[in-house]
Order: structure tokens, then sequence, then C-alpha cells
């Protein structure tokens, strides 16, 4: 429970810069554990040298403020991350966000409890420390586990606020530095295009065949054994065969069988300069890199149903030239390609997220690496 709040003054005024378009940065949230010194410096909990140097201990919160509310739980939508299918620059995520009060403000929505929102509704950016009792460090296990809600004092302070349109250089310095804002440069888009010729299996599913299934045997015709040797249930059935040594009839029925899978199989080449993957909570960042760097330039063999909106164009296509497999020269393929595209891009990252948490290789021995 929160019983003090208070300003702080830490921050000198300095002359105001020109106007910096944050829609060109990452705007992050963040949960450090970090300590002042007795000199006034600020460092992270575990670059704590000496512990008898400690003025206060606390946590540092990010929030953005968006008509008068702050909200501390939010991820950039236009960041590289995994997590997302399709990326939204120059907004955020917000998480809790009550859509039907901020209905001018949503001017993207996303189901569940997140909600996009431009960030040229963002009135504040700020970094909260709360504070948490020092005696909960120590020196000797400096590593152990910090329950923070039993050692918060109840004092909260609003430390550094940034106002996007009237960007104070100083307090977007120590922004970058806590790693609230971003240059969005330090990332990059997830990059996929399908590379030929696309191959397919695409059978005609109206034309079912037929198979013979047995639904069980009995010792006098149209009976079948239930549950028990005892027990006789009536059966409907399609042919029956009699085994006049063992005198049990058998019964079959005929099932539809459907035909070979509709599938696509294509080549997808995926290129991204850096990867960053944010957990479910949306606070812990891990950067993902190849070892040679730059980054991730490699090809994907995907397999997946063939969609019903060109399922149809690729029936008579495979019908009218005899043959499953589209090279890049021909008319059809990019219509094609253009229709499957998103699909293939989600496959990959998909599979790269998987790889990620396994710490496998990813294709040709390249392997990505977690770090941080």
């Amino acid at each position: 429970m929160v019983n003090e709040v208070v300003s702080s003054t830490s921050t000198a005024s300095v002359a105001k810069s020109e106007h910096k378009a944050l829609k060109d940065y990452i705007v992050g949230s963040i949960s450090t554990l970090a300590v002042e010194l007795q000199s006034g410096e600020i460092v992270q909990k575990d670059d704590l040298k000496d512990y008898t140097q400690v003025k206060e201990f606390f946590c540092l919160y990010a929030s953005v403020r968006i008509k008068g509310n702050d909200y501390y739980e939010f991820t950039d939508a236009g960041y590289g991350n995994l997590d997302y299918q399709y990326l939204s620059p120059g907004y955020i995520e917000v998480y809790k966000l009550d859509t039907a009060e901020f209905e001018d403000v949503a001017s993207k929505s996303v189901s569940g409890r997140k909600t996009l929102v431009s960030k040229k509704y963002i009135e504040k950016i700020s970094i909260h420390k709360f504070y948490l009792d020092k005696k909960q460090l120590d020196a000797k296990n400096k590593n152990r586990w910090i329950d923070q809600e039993k050692a918060f004092t109840g004092k909260v302070e609003n430390w550094l606020e940034l106002d996007p349109n009237d960007v104070d250089d100083e307090v977007l310095a120590l922004m970058e530095k806590y790693y609230v804002i971003r240059k969005i440069e330090k990332t990059a888009l997830l990059k996929t295009s399908i590379k030929g010729p696309i191959s397919f299996n695409c059978c005609d599913g109206s034309k079912k065949e037929h198979s013979m299934q047995s639904v069980g045997y009995g010792d006098r015709p149209g009976y079948v054994f239930g549950r028990t040797m005892d027990e006789l249930v009536p059966v409907h059935y399609d042919y029956v065969t009699y085994d006049q040594y063992q005198g049990w009839y058998r019964y079959y029925v005929y099932t539809d069988v459907l035909p070979l899978e509709n599938e696509l199989m294509v080549k997808v080449h995926a290129e991204c300069d850096r990867l960053s993957f944010v957990e479910g909570n949306g606070s812990s960042k891990s950067v993902v890199e190849k070892y040679d760097r730059p980054g991730l330039n490699a090809d994907f063999w995907v397999f997946f149903p063939i969609p019903e909106s060109i399922f149809e164009e690729l029936f008579d296509y495979a019908v009218m030239n005899n043959r499953e497999v589209i090279d890049p020269e021909d008319p059809q393929w990019e219509k094609v390609a253009a229709s499957i595209s998103d699909e293939c891009r989600l496959i990959v990252r998909n599979f790269l997220g998987r790889r990620i948490f396994s710490g496998g290789e990813i294709n040709g021995g390249e392997t990505i690496v977690v770090e941080g």
C-alpha cells in the first residue's frame, strides 16, 4: 500500500531540445532493483560492490500516462518481437486499458486484456522509485530472492518524467540508460520471402474413397457382443462374413476416407539483423542473435494445408497442367505466393520462438543464442 508519494528534484532543468518524434523510439516497461549510494550514484542491485555505502534501496518501474492515468504494463508494438504476428510501428500495447472509456484513444484493439494505443496519446513517460527496506540487502548472500511486496516501505517517488512533445535531453538520456526508451534502429523487422518453386498436393475432396471397417462379431446374425461375452447388442452393417469353423459372424461397415492431405510445401527465406524476445510479462527482454553477425539469414521449409481461398485455383491448375509444382516464372506463382506469405511468416516466427526456448539449431547448423 502506498502511503507517501514524493516528486524528485534530482534532475536539473535544462534547455529543451527540439522535438523528437517518439514514434521513432522503442518505449518499454521495466522492473529493476536498484540502489542509491551515499555518493548519490544509482546502480543496479547486481552491480552493487560495497553494501556499506547503500543509502536507499528501491525498485524502478516505468509507466506511460494516457488521459491522466498511469499504466505500468505496456509493450512497444513496433518492436521486432517474436510475440507479434504483425508489428504496429507508432503504437504501444497497453494492458488492462478500458477500451470503452478510451474509445477516442484506442485506435486499434487487440483481443483480451490488451489495447493498441497510438504513441501520440502518451502524455508522460515516467520512472518511479518504489522504496524497499534496505535491510533486505545482504552482502553475504547478494543473489538471494527478495519479496518486493513485503520489503516495500510504502514510499513512492515519481523520479523522472518525460514529455514526448517537449523533450528534456537529460531526462531522455536517463530513460535510455534504463532502457525505457531505445532508438528503434537497434532492432530490425523479421523479413521473410518465399523462394520458388512452390510444391503442393491438391486432391479433390469431393471424390471420397470407401474403406471397410470391422464393427465387431457375434454368434448370431444382426448382433455383436457388447461389453461382455454375454451381452449381445443390435448392429447396423453393410457387409458380414461367417466363419464356418468358429461359428462367428463378423460385421463390417463402409466408411468414407478422405484423399491425401491438401498440402503446400514452401521454402521461406528469413532475415533479421536482431531479434528480441519478450517474455509473457512484458518486462524481461532477451536479445537473440546468431553467432555470425549481423543476424539471421537462413532458409526454412514450411508445410501447411492449402488455404481455402486458393484451393480451387490450385486444383484447376494441377488438372490443366498435370503437375503440382509452380515455378517462379509461372504467372500463377506470384498470386499464390502473395496469398500465403503471411501464413509462411507466422510459421517461421513460431518456429524461431520454439528454437529460442529449446536452444536448438534452426537450420544448417546455424544456432540462435539467447543472451541476458
